[in-house]
């Protein structure tokens, strides 16, 4: 869940840095300093595949399945097989 948080937060910032009008490659050289360089441009071709609404879907259902793993009594394999069903379906 946070690996998969993390990707999706890194494409929901590059997607709120394109409202703003900022360039591709001003978002590659100074605003993901976290992500290592090699894979920078992954993920802006990573933001291209996804909308914004999509990117807050995918954000929302990680949020909902965190949730019921620390709260449900439920198999955490069957959860996770949800998630990710419903993020492929999206």
């Amino acid at each position: 869940i946070t690996l998969l948080s993390r990707y999706f937060q890194l494409l929901w910032r590059i997607h709120l840095l394109r409202l703003k009008n900022i360039s591709d490659a001003e978002i590659v050289n100074t605003h993901i300093d976290e992500v290592y360089k090699t894979f920078r441009q992954g993920y802006i071709a990573a933001a291209n595949k996804y909308t914004v609404t999509e990117v807050k879907r995918v954000l929302s259902l990680l949020y909902h399945c965190d949730k019921d793993l620390k709260s449900l009594n439920s198999d955490s394999k069957v959860i996770i097989t949800k998630l990710i069903c419903d993020i492929c379906s999206g």
